[in-house]
């Protein structure tokens, strides 16, 4: 893999204008986009810092289309990666916690491609390639938690368990129930 920094990458090897080409045209509605000049004008001035996911929401509303995003280039590593600040519709995570009196769970789910299940039997075991959900599963497996990573087919959801400690400073059991 090339180091990001070595050389600048042309526009035209990321644009797909052809493709873009090729795609059915739909008629101007300039009321719905009005509409979205209108939205995005008043979160712009009630909540600019939230102006992003507005547009990426509005995108996807204007659009009629399954999924939405804002990709932007990272600064802090000097332009290596891109990230997306805004994601909506399809793409978007979904996050859920909860809490009861012996545990807090956390749960991101995407509805993305999904894991195949030599993958996801990997991560569930500690044995993944990479170090990132090893590492995850290392720390929480010292204070009692756990992370199980489940792919259905379409889509990935990642829990996390916590313990909550006790008055006594023993840690409440954290074994998820099998689904």
């Amino acid at each position: 893999m090339a180091d990001c920094g070595e050389a600048p990458v042309s526009l035209e090897t990321i644009l797909c204008t052809d493709e873009l080409e090729r795609r059915p045209r739909r008629a101007p509605d300039f009321e719905r986009e009005n509409h979205a000049l209108v939205t995005l004008t008043q979160a712009l001035s009630a909540a600019p810092e939230d102006i992003l996911q507005t547009l990426a929401d509005t995108i996807l509303r204007v659009c009629g289309c399954g999924s939405a995003g804002v990709s932007l280039l990272s600064t802090d590593d000097g332009g290596k990666r891109f990230y997306w600040p805004a994601i909506a519709g399809s793409w978007k995570a979904h996050i859920r916690l909860t809490r009861t009196a012996e545990r807090i769970e956390l749960e991101v789910t995407d509805k993305g491609r999904g894991l195949s299940p030599e993958t996801q039997e990997k991560l569930n075991a500690g044995s993944s390639v990479g170090v990132g959900f090893r590492g995850m599963q290392e720390r929480l497996k010292l204070i009692g938690g756990a992370l199980e990573v489940h792919s259905p087919g379409v889509g990935t959801s990642v829990l996390v368990v916590l313990p909550i400690r006790g008055e006594n400073g023993r840690t409440a059991a954290a074994r998820v129930a099998p689904g």
